[in-house]
């Protein structure tokens, strides 16, 4: 934004100065075009390569994406668990709290969504007494960072309510700083094409709980969780 405005300013005083048929002075004009270089040069170093792999990412284009990643940056999320425990069930599940000796999971949902060169999943496993979630993020590709994540386990017994919702609507501020990135292309192509999340929030005594879903999915799970709800609330009271 302050690039642009240098620019028009600068371009405003040479078109007044030859609409007058006056020449134009360029010692006075010098601190102005330096200012305005020096800003142009700082955007191209620092912002440019993101574009540029954002850009490439959104339309196809083959790229050593892992090489000019770690050229520009490193990520290297401390206290990442890379390793999921083994647990009763058949296999692994997708979240760090075990699974208890009589625990029986009833059903399994992942969804992943795609922001230009971000993959982020969300885990939802349902058991017979808790509803485990997680969200894990991906810097850019799987291969160039370990994935950090974020899980949760809700006791069934303390869900008192279920709504569908849109999910995160963006801000003033991270639309701002989507423009000043200039990220905002890649928003607006994610938002357009990508497919979008069917949320299901939940509430209780632990507070709320957003839950992502594929637009198949939904349905079943709603089903699913009531399900499981009512028949723990009802073995409570038993």
């Amino acid at each position: 934004m302050d690039v642009g405005m240098g620019i028009r300013l600068f371009l405003r005083v040479l078109w007044q100065k030859t609409r007058l048929n006056r020449s134009v002075q360029w010692r006075q004009q010098r601190k102005l075009a330096i200012q305005i270089l020096s800003i142009a040069i700082i955007y191209l170093v620092f912002q440019m390569p993101w574009v540029f792999l954002q850009f490439c990412y959104v339309f196809g284009l083959s790229i050593d994406t892992e090489r000019i990643v770690i050229s520009y940056a490193t990520v290297a999320p401390t206290r990442v668990q890379t390793q999921q425990p083994q647990q009763a069930y058949l296999r692994p599940i997708n979240n760090s709290f075990a699974l208890l000796p009589s625990e029986k999971v009833y059903r399994e949902w992942e969804y992943k969504d795609n922001l230009c060169c971000c993959n982020n999943g969300y885990y939802t496993v349902l058991t017979d007494i808790r509803l485990l979630t997680r969200y894990q993020e991906y810097m850019c590709c799987g291969g160039c960072s370990d994935p950090a994540h974020t899980d949760s386990a809700i006791f069934l017994h303390n869900i008192d309510q279920m709504r569908e919702c849109r999910g995160e609507q963006p801000t003033f501020f991270f639309l701002l700083w989507m423009t000043l990135i200039c990220a905002w292309p890649c928003y607006v192509v994610r938002r357009i094409f990508c497919p979008k999340p069917k949320c299901l929030e939940v509430f209780g005594s632990f507070g709320s709980e957003m839950i992502r879903f594929d637009k198949d999915d939904m349905p079943i799970a709603q089903v699913d969780i009531s399900t499981a709800i009512i028949n723990t609330k009802l073995v409570g009271r038993s």
